[in-house]
This record gives C-alpha cells, sequence and structure tokens, in this order.
C-alpha cells in the first residue's frame, strides 16, 4: 500500500515534509518569564496625606519657648534653694538658716507658680485670637421678635463694649444690630452694632465671671485646692497667728505653707502681722467678705 521508493534513497529523510519541528515542538524553558497562572491581586497603594498647609514655620513661638525656660530656671533654683532649707534643719539642726532658706524657696516657688499661670493665660489669648481668623462670620438672626432669653448663641461669643464702658457677651450678631447679654443679670438685649465694640484679647468666660462678685472671684481663683481654702479658712477663724503656730499645727511642709500664703499675699488675701514680735498672718477685708458670702454661719 505504501510506497518506500523514496524511503530506499538515501538522500531523503522521514517527515522531511513538515518542516522544521525542532522550533516549535521543543521542550519549554524553566527560566523563562513564561507566566501561564492567572494574576495574582496586589493591594492598592494608599492614598497620601494631605501636606499640611498655613502651619507655621516653627512649631513654637520664640516668646513662649523663652517664657518656658525662664519658668524652668524658676522652679528649679525655688526647688534648690528649699532643699538647701531642709538640710540645714535635718543635719545641721540650723533652724533659723533653714527656715530662710525654706521660706526662700518657697517665696520662689510661688513666684514661679504666679509666672506660669500668667503664662498659660497669655498662650490661651494667642490660641483664641489665631482661631478667630479660621472662623465664619457669625450666622444673621431673625427679628427681635422672634428671640427670646432661651436661644442658644450662634457662632464663636465675644466680649464687646458699649459708650458707657458697659461689657457684655455677643451671642448673635445681624446686619443692624446684635443680641447681646448682660453677665451680671443674665438679661438679654439687642443694640444696634455702631453702639459697642468687641474688646479683643478677653475671654467671654472671664466676662461671664464678673457675674461673681471681685472678692470672691479672687478667692477660688487663689484657693486651688481644698487644703489652701481650709488654711485661708483657719487664719481667718483665728487669726493673727504666727508662722511657727501654723507650721506646728497643720500637716503641711514649709514649702507648700509659704507658697499658699505668698500667693493669697499676692492676691490681697492675707497681710502681715506681728504676733510678739514674731511674723504672723491675718486675713484683708476682702477675704473676710469673701469667706462671708461662701460660708455659711448661723
Amino acid at each position: 500500500m505504501f510506497d518506500r521508493s523514496d524511503d530506499a534513497d538515501g538522500d531523503s529523510e522521514p517527515f522531511s515534509g513538515y518542516g522544521d519541528l525542532s522550533e516549535e515542538y521543543q521542550e519549554p524553558d524553566p527560566e523563562s518569564d513564561l507566566d501561564l497562572g492567572p494574576d495574582v491581586p496586589r493591594a492598592p497603594k494608599a492614598p497620601r496625606a494631605p501636606e499640611a498647609s498655613g502651619l507655621p514655620d516653627n512649631d513654637v513661638d520664640p516668646a513662649v519657648s523663652t517664657r518656658f525656660w525662664a519658668l524652668v530656671a524658676i522652679f528649679n533654683v525655688g526647688l534648690l534653694v528649699a532643699a538647701l532649707g531642709v538640710m540645714y534643719i535635718v543635719f545641721l539642726e540650723n533652724f533659723t538658716v533653714g527656715g530662710r532658706l525654706g521660706a526662700a524657696g518657697g517665696i520662689i516657688l510661688a513666684y514661679g507658680l504666679y509666672q506660669y499661670r500668667k503664662s498659660k493665660r497669655i498662650v490661651e489669648e494667642k490660641l483664641d485670637d489665631s482661631g478667630a481668623d479660621d472662623e465664619t462670620e457669625l450666622s444673621e438672626t431673625a427679628d427681635s421678635s422672634d428671640t427670646d432669653q432661651s436661644t442658644l448663641p450662634r457662632g464663636r461669643m465675644r466680649t464687646v463694649e458699649d459708650a458707657d464702658g458697659t461689657r457684655y457677651l455677643l451671642l448673635k450678631e445681624s446686619g443692624e444690630s446684635s443680641l447681646v447679654q448682660d453677665p451680671d443679670t443674665g438679661e438679654t438685649t439687642h443694640l444696634p452694632n455702631d453702639e459697642f465694640d468687641v474688646i479683643e484679647g478677653e475671654s467671654p468666660l472671664e466676662t461671664a465671671s464678673s457675674a461673681v462678685p471681685d472678692a470672691v472671684r479672687t478667692l477660688v481663683t487663689a484657693a486651688h485646692d481644698e487644703q489652701a481654702l481650709g488654711l485661708l479658712l483657719e487664719i481667718e477663724t483665728r487669726g493673727p497667728i504666727d508662722v511657727r503656730t501654723l507650721t506646728a499645727a497643720y500637716d503641711l511642709c514649709e514649702s507648700d505653707l509659704h507658697g499658699m500664703l505668698a500667693e493669697f499675699r499676692a492676691a490681697g488675701l492675707l497681710e502681715e502681722a506681728d504676733i510678739g514680735g514674731e511674723r504672723g498672718y491675718d486675713t484683708t477685708d476682702d477675704a473676710d467678705a469673701a469667706l462671708a458670702a461662701l460660708v455659711d454661719r448661723q
């Protein structure tokens, strides 16, 4: 059936009519980049965070940095002097020098505490001023007949002052008149916008606190804890009283005691008194009035 005449010919080769099969049917190269599998999923790239804009070049205000290091120096000096006073008393039993050093250290620490609170208020005022530039204008209100005393303020409250020097809290601002509140009485009213000025740099919370009598406000800001308040009350009850008795009668270290006394003196709540040749303290009229308003003695 098959003609083998061509096979007998030495010049003929088998499968010569199919061309070169070595290239088409060669073994796959394991080192090649051939990838027969499915594509491996990859997690999407995280979006880049937006660059911060409007930030100052320096992270810390130079004035704030200067105040900070000044406070560090004050507190270090105060602690050093107070510690020296304690060592004179404990190790050398020299109560004269030790007491003076302890008192000096307490006064320095009290001064540092006063400067710390003052610096804190200044920083907060700067933050309030910078935040005011980014806030939107106060929303306009409807006619005065649509508002009452229970209306809550919209936007940022501010302190304003009229021509007579009376200060109010600005609750709402409209085109011609604004809703203000008297901090002493809590009553609200509308004032024409051209009859008051905004007081920059004063917190509206400070204005709201003006409803409290000056003496009471001074006392509650100077007495920062129950111990300080109790000390002032004891001096008012038993005073005038000398420092030696105060040190022996109450569970207070000398530096803490002198710090409280110095702060009360700076606030005008205590005054020095001479008790049998020894230094003592007595409450002032403002302190007596404030304590009388706070303490119910019947």
